[in-house]
């Protein structure tokens, strides 16, 4: 029912060649050629994504020991509390021992 896809028009002077998936070989120089190719490819991009991601880093880790550092209390601005405590004789704390010692007593 007509031509098939890629043998459309005849075209001079252009001459193409098939293979037959079942004949190529997919994994040929996989380990003696593909392997240390991607080694050195990942070698030479290393010096340019590294060091960007390095300063990155460092900033960010000494941003985050800044903030913790900030976020501490300094014991010396406390020293002088106890100068400053209200109290207050109605919440005074109380020793209720002796209740607690007279209850375990009278209980039968």
């Amino acid at each position: 029912m007509g031509l098939h896809f890629g043998e459309l028009a005849k075209i001079r002077g252009i001459i193409t060649y098939k293979l037959s998936p079942f004949e190529q070989r997919a994994f040929a120089g996989l380990l003696s050629h593909g392997f240390p190719n991607s080694v050195k490819r990942i070698a030479s991009m290393l010096i340019r994504v590294v060091p960007p991601f390095a300063v990155a880093y460092m900033i960010y880790d000494g941003v985050e020991k800044k903030h913790q550092q900030l976020m501490r209390k300094n014991p010396a601005d406390y020293e002088n509390d106890h100068l400053f405590q209200v109290t207050n004789p109605q919440y005074e704390t109380r020793d209720y021992s002796e209740k607690a010692n007279n209850l375990e007593t009278t209980l039968p």
